[in-house]
């Protein structure tokens, strides 16, 4: 009898440190992303979020401890390499170039981000544009980037991400800032871009969204991880409860589900 074999996970933190000075951000964090997934990563601000994100992208270098994408050693590896192994994010801060064409800001993405995307600026626009024919913005794609919503902001910030062809998406707070029709479209565009097989880190606050788009979560607190589940075990934890959602929300779910 053949004996199957476990596919690796899509991404994994081995023991992940960083240390600023005497600040310890992220602490001895273990955790996997699962092939096809959309794992949360919520906490309080000032948790670690970003800097786990930081530290799986290549912005910042770990203290110790590794972070594999698949069986692959991406730690001190620089960003644009690791961009380009298949690994791209959004930012918490949106940063597009002022100046340049929604369009333009795209294709940016389809021609720098990954190994084997468009090699020529006509051929990055025309994978520009497919992007942003499938999120639904390609009426916009030669307006500025002055004349753009917040909401629309953040899905060009998706489109750019999408552009680089990734087998693993980071989101950093991608409907921060949205109103509540933005925050719907946004979560449809990911629960699209998860069913096209891409899996998917997300920090995100709003936990309408963590419990409506995340198959576990992963909490973070003080750098350190204190829970990682599902969505309903991660919400009934009580070290969640008390460090970050608080018995407010926890009587309300309990209300909702009576």
């Amino acid at each position: 009898m053949t004996t199957a074999v476990a596919a690796p996970p899509a991404l994994a933190a081995r023991g992940l440190t960083c240390h600023f000075g005497g600040l310890t951000a992220v602490d001895s964090v273990d955790f996997e992303l699962r092939q096809g997934e959309v794992l949360g990563l919520i906490g309080p601000n000032g948790a670690g979020k970003t800097t786990l994100m930081n530290l799986i992208s290549g912005l910042t270098s770990p203290t110790s401890g590794d972070v594999l994408l698949g069986e692959r050693r991406l730690t001190g590896l620089p960003p644009h390499t690791v961009t380009r192994l298949g690994v791209a994010r959004t930012f918490q801060v949106m940063r597009p170039f002022q100046g340049l064409t929604v369009r333009e800001n795209v294709a940016i993405g389809a021609r720098f981000g990954s190994a084997g995307g468009p090699g020529n600026m006509r051929a990055a626009l025309a994978k520009a544009d497919d992007v942003l024919d499938w999120i639904g913005m390609a009426p916009l794609g030669r307006a500025e980037i002055s004349r753009l919503t917040t909401g629309e902001r953040k899905k060009l910030e998706l489109a750019r991400a999408l552009a680089m062809d990734p087998t693993v998406l980071l989101l950093d707070e991608v409907m921060a800032g949205c109103n509540p029709r933005e925050i719907g479209d946004v979560m449809e565009l990911i629960r699209r871009v998860n069913a096209r097989g891409v899996t998917i880190l997300l920090i995100e606050h709003l936990m309408k969204a963590v419990m409506g788009l995340c198959h576990r979560v992963l909490v973070l607190h003080h750098g350190k991880r204190i829970a990682l589940g599902t969505p309903t075990e991660v919400a009934e934890d009580p070290a969640v409860v008390e460090a970050y959602l608080g018995q407010r929300y926890a009587e309300s779910r309990r209300k909702s589900n009576a």
